[in-house]
């Protein structure tokens, strides 16, 4: 009996096995923003602790993100050769065993080089564990599952700035590093070891034991009585050679590149924003406690647009329905500028949070989507690694602003502007089928006595 793997995940019900693969997906993300976040969030003590100036913070986040594109660019290849799994497990273990040695530093050239390697492990597990809860999710409703996984990040911030405001007055900043980042992040990792499944599209078209396939397909529905026998393939092609190159394949060239330039200015806005809020607001007069709270309220918006813009996008055309995310942060970007006093500039960061770090949910379920099995985790890790340039400028060009002692109204306007060459990339977007081709089905089948 013939079986394709993707046309039997569409037509069954959602079971719990592939909730629990979303899950275990999203708490790995979770970590991940976390990593993301923490830096933000202990910046000013350590700038006050040690003196750093404006231009060293701004290489603090800067040489995390070069770690996390470098970690994308190595990760997603080998991910497509070896499995995603493997590359998920070691990152987990890498960031939060070096998490751990960060809560011993004794000076900043330390701190920038374990940050760095961090990094590589943030964006070695990110790009591959998104195509895992994209693979296990029924295409009606793919999007949706994969914000959700993805919300983790944004969950991963806001637990980060909360416990902030406890932690680090009580213990230090060394304490989140310890606490927060490192002990769990390697309990996940033993977790992940016994818990994560392999993506089953990536058994099939690389041949792997039939039998394994058959035992993953029985997890999720006991009643399909898989044996191993079967002959299990998927409607993609297997190809040769480096997959960075298939990238360009057969009419992909248009939405790689734009997608590249989507994921890059969209960090850049970010990251100068994010990476520079607490900075930027307490220079305006805002308390340490009130600029803490202008974080929680970003990822706390961004939590719930990215969940909204994955369920419009798999109820409308995606374009279009990130489109409006992208308008909508753009917006509120220009009212922080332009409004005074606690609440007004939170409602700004709402809409900020809500439309601009939410539509990142959607690019990254995108990305998951626009490329075949294959070359999947290739086609997100450089999507992301491409993306952390405009990342890693991010928080130059906010040191660049504050040293410059530009007010927020300048600061937030120029963050406007790559957002909106994010918006307009979008736009040119083509998300129609490609035409129909004949696809070499790639079968696996057990070996017999």
């Amino acid at each position: 009996m013939q079986v394709n793997v993707s046309q039997w995940i569409d037509s069954r019900p959602v079971s719990l096995r592939q909730i629990w693969v979303v899950i275990l997906a999203g708490l790995i993300v979770t970590f991940d923003g976390i990593e993301i976040v923490i830096t933000g969030g202990v910046s000013p003590v350590i700038a006050k602790q040690w003196h750093i100036s404006p231009l060293q913070l701004g290489s603090l986040s800067s040489l995390f993100l070069l770690g996390i594109m470098v970690g994308a660019f190595i990760s997603g290849p080998l991910a497509d050769r070896i499995g995603r799994k493997l590359i998920v497990v070691v990152s987990t273990f890498l960031y939060g065993i070096v998490s751990l040695l960060t809560a011993y530093v004794s000076n900043v050239e330390q701190l920038l080089l374990l940050r760095f390697i961090v990094g590589i492990g943030v964006g070695g597990s990110l790009p591959n564990v998104i195509p895992l809860a994209d693979e296990y999710s029924p295409r009606r409703i793919r999007k949706t599952m994969v914000s959700i996984a993805f919300m983790g990040v944004t969950i991963g911030g806001v637990v980060v700035s909360l416990l902030a405001q406890w932690i680090i007055p009580s213990y230090g900043w060394r304490a989140m590093f310890f606490g927060v980042a490192g002990v769990p992040a390697i309990v996940l990792g033993l977790l992940s070891m016994g818990l994560l499944p392999e993506s089953i599209r990536f058994l099939v078209v690389r041949g792997r034991s039939s039998r394994r396939v058959a035992a993953i397909l029985r997890k999720i529905d006991a009643s399909a009585g898989f044996t191993g026998d079967e002959s299990f393939y998927v409607d993609e092609r297997n190809p040769k050679g480096f997959p960075v190159r298939h990238l360009f394949d057969e009419g992909q060239a248009r939405n790689t590149i734009l997608l590249w330039v989507m994921f890059a200015c969209n960090l850049l806005t970010q990251y100068l924003v994010n990476g520079w809020l607490t900075v930027i607001l307490t220079n305006a007069g805002f308390s340490l406690g009130q600029a803490i709270w202008g974080l929680i309220v970003v990822e706390g918006a961004a939590t719930i647009g990215g969940l909204l813009l994955g369920i419009g996008a798999d109820h409308r055309n995606p374009k279009w329905v990130l489109v409006g995310g992208f308008l909508l942060g753009i917006v509120g970007l220009v009212l922080m500028g332009n409004v005074r006093g606690f609440w007004p500039v939170m409602i700004a960061l709402f809409m900020h949070g809500l439309g601009i770090v939410g539509a990142q949910f959607g690019l990254n379920a995108l990305a998951a989507t626009v490329y075949p099995t294959a070359v999947r985790s290739t086609g997100v890790s450089w999507a992301l690694g491409v993306g952390r340039l405009g990342g890693i400028a991010g928080p130059l060009m906010g040191a660049w602003l504050v040293s410059m002692k530009m007010g927020m109204s300048g600061v937030f306007f120029v963050a406007a502007v790559p957002a909106l060459i994010a918006m307009c990339a979008m736009i040119l977007m083509r998300l129609e089928s490609p035409a129909p081709r004949p696809a070499v089905h790639a079968t696996t089948r057990a070996p017999r006595a």
